[in-house]
């Protein structure tokens, strides 16, 4: 099943633009050179009268910090090695801890340390093996994305999750309309991308996995509507996972399985490799969104503006007027479903025009 690698239409790099770290995703073009790692480009010029606020993406404003968190958030997000050589070292200072009062002595303890970092080793080579089967579904539905690729989307797609991550803490009307547009996005990718998975699933004649112990092999008419039931349910957990899950997932990492992975033979591995594909599809899709949003923000920010401030004004004006608890609620809930939704919505709109002018 397998068909000619489509090239990778696009390219992410970190440089430096003023002497901030920026993320560069471009399209990938012949006649146009991305910058070298370090080397400064040209942002171009502002149109005269742009507002401040409206001159830069999220990634302009925010990238300081998404490439240098706060320790809290570095922590918060360390990787699945570093989180099982911290509990490693944990079960290696409480074994130190009671060698003197265990009743089995130093052999024992060793044996159980021993025991942990093996448990360990063979969960760490199942994930590398995993991620081999993801690479290589990949490479038969000709996605075009290869494991270089399925790296470096991770690394993005750990500072996207770091941002979306931080987002709550942002107080600035602006910044956060920006925060909730990254979400927006990150949940239109996954979509675009779970719709693909089911093009390819198709294409190859591929059998949804599900657990054996649901089919009856007497009832094959109800085996289909068992099998499309957990089809839509797999669906829903994709698009419901997390942005951190999301990232993990594009190397076929479950922080959850801390020491074992299923068969190799088993639905639910065969399961984890479609998701990864999908995951991967997913990081490679919202950078192209990104792509697109990064050069053209100003122009559709500058087109929605003047609507959405009317609308806000007149919330504004309501918030003021509002005397009562449940009107105030009114106001605060419209105000969010602004910022969460309906911008989003219309800056999308904008954006899809963008990328079928660029596809």
């Amino acid at each position: 099943m397998e068909q000619k690698e489509k090239k990778p239409i696009f390219d992410q790099r970190v440089t430096m633009v003023d002497n901030h770290p920026h993320i560069y995703i471009a399209p990938i073009s012949e006649k146009e050179e991305l910058p070298r790692k370090g080397e400064a480009f040209e942002r171009g010029p502002v149109k005269p009268g742009t507002p401040e606020n409206l001159r830069l993406s999220f990634f302009s404003h925010h990238i300081g910090k998404l490439l240098a968190p706060d320790k809290a958030t570095v922590e918060e997000f360390v990787s699945i090695d570093k989180e099982l050589d911290t509990s490693m070292e944990a079960v290696r200072h409480k074994l130190q801890s009671i060698k003197g009062s265990s009743p089995y002595g130093e052999g024992r303890i060793s044996r159980e340390e021993l025991k942990h970092r093996h448990f360990i080793e063979d969960r760490n080579r199942a994930q590398e093996e995993l991620f081999e089967d993801i690479v290589r579904y990949h490479r038969e539905f000709g996605t075009g994305l290869v494991s270089e690729d399925l790296l470096s989307l991770h690394e993005l797609m750990q500072m996207e999750a770091a941002h979306e991550k931080a987002c709550s803490l942002e107080e600035s009307v602006h910044e956060l309309v920006e925060c909730n547009l990254l979400t927006f996005l990150r949940h239109k990718a996954s979509e675009q991308a779970w719709q693909k998975l089911e093009g390819y699933i198709a294409q190859f004649h591929i059998s949804f996995p599900i657990s054996p112990a649901m089919l009856d092999p007497a009832e094959p008419t109800r085996n289909e509507q068992v099998r499309d039931q957990q089809k839509r349910k797999s669906r829903e957990d994709f698009l419901t996972m997390p942005a951190q899950d999301l990232t993990e997932l594009v190397l076929g990492n479950i922080p959850a399985w801390v020491y074992y992975y299923p068969h190799k033979d088993s639905y639910l591995w065969q399961l984890t490799v479609l998701q990864g594909v999908a995951a991967g599809l997913a990081a490679h899709f919202l950078m192209k969104y990104l792509a697109v949003w990064e050069e053209n923000s100003t122009e559709i920010l500058s087109k929605i503006q003047q609507d959405f401030m009317e609308r806000i004004d007149e919330l504004h004006r309501r918030g003021e007027s509002a005397m009562s608890l449940p009107d105030i609620l009114s106001v605060s809930k419209e105000l969010e479903r602004t910022s969460k939704e309906q911008m989003p919505e219309e800056i999308w709109k904008h954006m899809c025009t963008k990328l079928e002018m660029s596809e």
